[in-house]
């Protein structure tokens, strides 16, 4: 993963026991400038159980990558 060096966006729900925050962080802490997101409250399906919550650091992100 040191070989990304593309914008990255790391997310996972507080609560996902497949993709568990311990595991965001160190993706993200092996990736240089990657952005972690914690969304709180939800778990592996975060997008199914809540679209706005996900939508919006997504298009954060995406927003800031390409202004």
């Amino acid at each position: 993963m040191e070989r990304i060096a593309c914008p990255t966006l790391v997310m996972t729900g507080e609560d996902d026991p497949g993709n568990t925050p311990a595991m965001a962080r160190a993706m993200a802490g092996l990736i240089p400038g990657a952005r972690l997101v914690i969304l709180p409250g939800l778990r592996h399906m975060a997008l199914a159980e809540a679209p706005a919550a996900v939508n919006m650091p997504l298009c954060a992100f995406l927003r800031a990558k390409n202004s």
